[in-house]
């Protein structure tokens, strides 16, 4: 197994919590804005915060958003960014046993009863999108669409983005690849604290990630600081997941979102798979990886919230 495919199953996977509206100019700078707290039954809490204006769209897991969401975005929809209790380094010493998909889809709605919507639209992406996928399964008549980006219908397995890489990845890429390999070593990563070593691993990773191999990512790691024992605990939630094989059907408006060179989650996953969703707007970014708003973020505006 390679280092790539350890960086997806491993300790690691909660990397994939963040996504990317970029623009250009239209970069959101990080906030000071203080989020809000809901206070669950144990004393734990759910942190959130709102900006932007119209639709209401709930932002599993993420704070890491607020960042790279573009303005503009935030003039079409009204962002609610939900950190789930436990998720952050300020928590790390809580349990995270207690987790159950069914207490992270309660907190969502915990959120959404709280600022007093009647319906939003939920959006997640990568690992956090199944999150997304199930509330709208569970909450249908709180659900109005569901955005899914750089997602998957089953967790994937390191066999299948071996064979896709070793197949679809130019050589140009692979050598990128080889150059992060040595520049970022794996004596570079074992030296690391562990709140650092993640961080080398996703910048080392990029050519998995980006439409452009030699993309530098690190810009978007900057202060952020998760549990890290979270995420994992949250992946094995998902360990046997089969989208095609939970009931019932999810009639919401779908837009899904993948890219053509996202070697994280192969496009190839969908392929036969997309019926799954009766009113669904499949999208494949042709010029993007795992991140596809990096560059179209105006046809999200305008795409995902039809129907």
């Amino acid at each position: 197994m390679n280092q790539f495919s350890i960086l997806y199953v491993g300790r690691i996977l909660f990397i994939v919590l963040i996504s990317l509206s970029f623009n250009g100019s239209c970069l959101v700078e990080a906030q000071d804005k203080r989020p809000s707290e809901i206070v669950a039954a144990d004393g734990t809490k759910v942190h959130h915060v709102v900006e932007g204006s119209g639709i209401p769209c709930v932002v599993v897991n993420g704070s890491h958003y607020r960042r790279v969401f573009s303005k503009e975005l935030r003039r079409h929809l009204k962002l609610v960014f939900v950190d789930f209790r436990h998720s952050t380094e300020a928590e790390a010493a809580a349990k995270v046993d207690d987790i159950t998909l069914d207490t992270l889809l309660e907190e969502i709605d915990q959120v959404r009863k709280a600022l007093g919507f009647d319906r939003v639209a939920v959006m997640g992406h990568s690992l956090p999108s199944l999150i997304a996928l199930e509330y709208a399964r569970k909450y249908p008549e709180h659900t109005s669409h569901l955005i899914l980006i750089g997602s998957a219908p089953s967790m994937i397995q390191p066999k299948e983005q071996e064979a896709f890489w070793d197949s679809d990845a130019s050589q140009a890429r692979k050598s990128a690849d080889k150059r992060n390999l040595e520049r970022i070593t794996d004596e570079d990563v074992k030296k690391a604290p562990p709140g650092q070593a993640w961080k080398l691993l996703f910048v080392r990773n990029g050519a998995h990630y980006w439409y452009d191999p030699s993309y530098d990512s690190s810009w978007m790691l900057e202060g952020i600081a998760p549990n890290m024992n979270f995420m994992p605990h949250v992946a094995g939630l998902f360990r046997d997941y089969d989208e095609g094989k939970r009931t019932p059907r999810v009639t919401r408006p779908v837009f899904l979102a993948s890219g053509r060179y996202d070697y994280l989650v192969p496009y190839t996953m969908w392929e036969g798979r997309k019926d799954s969703f009766p009113n669904l707007s499949y999208n494949l970014f042709e010029k993007s990886g795992h991140y596809p708003m990096l560059r179209s973020p105006r046809y999200l505006i305008s795409s995902s919230l039809n129907g």
